[in-house]
C-alpha cells in the first residue's frame, strides 16, 4: 500500500532538494526572497493536496470501484436528509488558498475568472487521476462533480479572500517585498 506519509516523506525530501537548488542558481535572482518562499510555501501546500486527494492507494482493494457521482448539487440533498457533511466544507476549504496563491504569485492572473478557472483545472485533473485510479487500483476514490464545483467554488472565494489582503498589503506597502511590478 502507497500510505499518505510515505508520500508526505518523499514531497518532503522532493521539496527541500527543490529549494536548495533554487537558492543556489538563482542566488542573484530579482525576485525577492519573500516572493520565493511564498512559492515554496505554494508548492508545499500543492503537495499536500495531492496527497489528501490521491493517496493512500491499496492494491488490496483491486476490484472495488466506487460508481461517479455525476448529479450536480447532490451534496444539497444529502445534506438535507442526512445532516451537514463536514465533507463538503472541506471540499469548499481545500482550494481556497489557491485562490490566494495564484495571484498572489503569477500577478498576471490577478483575476477572478483566470483564477477560478485555474481552480476548476486543478480540480478537474485531482477528479479524473481519482476516477482512473478508481478504476484500475480500486482505490476507494470516486469521480464527484459536487467536489468540482465546491473546490471551484473555493478558489473563487480565496480570490476574494487575496482582494482584501492585497488591500491591507498595499496599504501598509509589504506588497513590495513580492511584487516589484505593482
Amino acid at each position: 500500500m502507497i500510505d499518505n506519509n510515505f508520500i508526505h516523506m518523499v514531497g518532503i525530501i522532493f521539496l527541500a532538494i527543490i529549494i536548495i537548488g533554487d537558492l543556489i542558481i538563482n542566488r542573484h535572482s530579482q525576485k525577492p526572497l519573500l516572493w520565493r518562499l511564498v512559492l515554496y510555501s505554494f508548492l508545499y501546500y500543492i503537495m499536500n493536496v495531492i496527497n489528501l486527494t490521491i493517496f493512500p492507494i491499496d492494491p488490496y482493494n483491486f476490484g472495488f470501484i466506487v460508481e461517479p457521482q455525476l448529479i450536480p448539487f447532490y451534496f444539497i440533498y444529502e445534506s438535507i436528509h442526512y445532516g451537514i457533511q463536514s465533507v463538503y466544507v472541506y471540499n469548499l476549504i481545500m482550494l481556497l488558498p489557491l485562490g490566494i496563491y495564484i495571484p498572489l504569485l503569477f500577478p498576471k492572473r490577478r483575476n477572478v475568472i483566470k483564477t477560478t478557472l485555474v481552480g476548476l483545472f486543478f480540480s478537474l485533473i485531482i477528479e479524473i487521476t481519482q476516477l482512473i485510479i478508481n478504476r484500475t487500483f480500486g482505490a476507494m476514490r470516486q469521480f464527484n462533480v459536487d467536489d468540482l464545483i465546491l473546490n471551484t467554488l473555493g478558489t473563487a472565494l480565496g480570490f476574494f479572500i487575496f482582494c482584501l489582503l492585497w488591500r491591507i498589503l498595499t496599504k501598509y506597502r509589504v506588497h513590495t517585498y513580492l511584487d516589484r511590478q505593482c
